[in-house]
């Protein structure tokens, strides 16, 4: 409801950041009040959003009507669960419960919040298809939440794994389950900015590793089961997490999923914009995985590699992905803590667990693999595209095209880099 400036984000950004008091009615003020848990819910808020907030609870009136979101129903299966995945419906997600099911014995509640009418046919496609190839071990439990009767003038919606976290925990104390997983590929949860001009807070935190840290530590406050949240794709690229799904076998079900930021702006029949920077992860590592074949049913509003860009900020976010991704080829750890300095620290703070050096050396190597698979898609969109492209088929603007000329500037970005967490 409140704008941080619009695209453009005039003044360097300066409206980037806002100040909010939340007044919220709860059935238990003292346990919110407590500074523990004020202090770990507004430490995570701040960290996922760069706003600043102060929070006042209240006792709800009496009599007031609480309202239900979850209902199991009498039919559903009395199983135990040994997980909760976060299930947007996108590539990552979806491998993640494929390999939760196909990789293990555990039983597993996949977690759809129903916000974009257009993802929920495809959402509800992918986790039926989970339910039939393994029958008893699933459950699907949808959520609807949603803004009503007013339209929203900011779309970044960065405190959305506040929210997400938030609807994960009530099903895993209602059903006793002690992991919450966030399956998002390293590249994506890292999200180092494409640019310098992109400021550095418009580069979202929906699942960097010290923002699920501090959602981990805000749920620690309130109970006393113990709930851990992790993201298993932490340490693999997007190309990594499709071979997952063909190591276990659900290549056939790619077209069902959607990555997409823009889904708004799509149609039943046009599922990617192909201009965001989640379509172009995922169409990169397509063709570096060599699964291209299984992405005929996928409709791109623009193709990534060989449609037409007509405007400035389609360009200006193909070309700064495609050269970031491929500068990182040999970046040294150094190189890391050279150019992205404040970003390596606050990863590093998320892997409490590893020595700093240690970590420094895993994002580099993830970076790492994560070019050399953009240079295998652009080698096998250069093969596939190659006659058309000899026979002047293939428009200047699109960004197979500007490859060989790009002079390594940077160009002025003014995308809002914030992945959805549609993987």
């Amino acid at each position: 409801s409140v704008s941080r400036g619009g695209e453009t984000r005039p003044d360097l950004g300066e409206s980037w950041r806002r100040d909010f008091r939340a007044r919220i009615g709860v059935s238990h003020p003292d346990i919110w009040s407590r500074q523990d848990v004020s202090s770990a819910l507004r430490e995570a808020a701040e960290f996922l959003t760069e706003d600043r907030f102060r929070f006042d609870f209240e006792e709800l009136p009496e009599g007031r009507t609480v309202q239900e979101y979850f209902n199991f129903g009498e039919d559903d299966d009395s199983s135990s669960f040994n997980e909760i995945i976060l299930f947007s419906g996108g590539l990552d997600s979806f491998a993640g419960a494929l390999q939760a099911l196909a990789g293990g014995n555990g039983n597993v509640v996949l977690l759809t919040h129903r916000s974009a009418q257009k993802a929920i046919t495809r959402q509800t496609r992918l986790a039926d298809y989970l339910k039939e190839r393994f029958p008893r071990r699933v459950l699907h439990v949808q959520i609807t939440a949603r803004r009503k009767a007013t339209k929203a003038i900011e779309r970044t919606q960065r405190s959305r794994s506040l929210l997400f976290a938030s609807l994960a925990y009530a099903v895993a104390r209602a059903l006793r389950i002690p992991t919450i997983s966030f399956y998002e590929n390293g590249v994506i949860s890292q999200n180092l900015p494409i640019s310098g001009s992109v400021i550095g807070t418009m580069a979202t935190r929906t699942t960097h590793p010290y923002g699920l840290l501090l959602l981990e530590r805000l749920l620690a406050t309130l109970g006393d089961e113990r709930v851990a949240i992790r993201n298993p794709f932490a340490w693999m690229t997007k190309t990594e997490v499709l071979e997952v799904i063909a190591k276990f076998g659900g290549q056939d079900q790619i077209r069902n999923t959607v990555s997409c930021t823009s889904l708004h702006t799509q149609s039943t029949e046009i599922s990617h914009c192909g201009s965001c920077t989640q379509c172009l992860d995922r169409r990169f590592a397509v063709y570096a995985a060599g699964m291209e074949g299984f992405e005929q049913d996928v409709h791109y509003r623009t193709d990534v590699f060989i449609g037409a860009r007509d405007s400035e900020k389609s360009r200006q976010v193909a070309i700064e992905w495609t050269r970031h991704a491929r500068s990182m080829e040999r970046a040294s750890p150094d190189d890391l803590l050279s150019r992205f300095g404040h970003e390596v620290a606050r990863l590093m703070r998320g892997h409490p667990g590893l020595p700093k050096a240690d970590t420094l050396v895993r994002i580099a190597d993830l970076q790492a693999r994560h070019a050399k698979a953009a240079l295998r898609a652009i080698e096998r969109a250069l093969c596939i595209h190659g006659p058309a492209m000899a026979r002047g088929e293939v428009p200047g603007s699109a960004l197979i095209s500007t490859l060989s000329e790009d002079s390594g500037g940077e160009h002025q970005v003014t995308e809002n880099v914030s992945r959805m967490p549609r993987d």
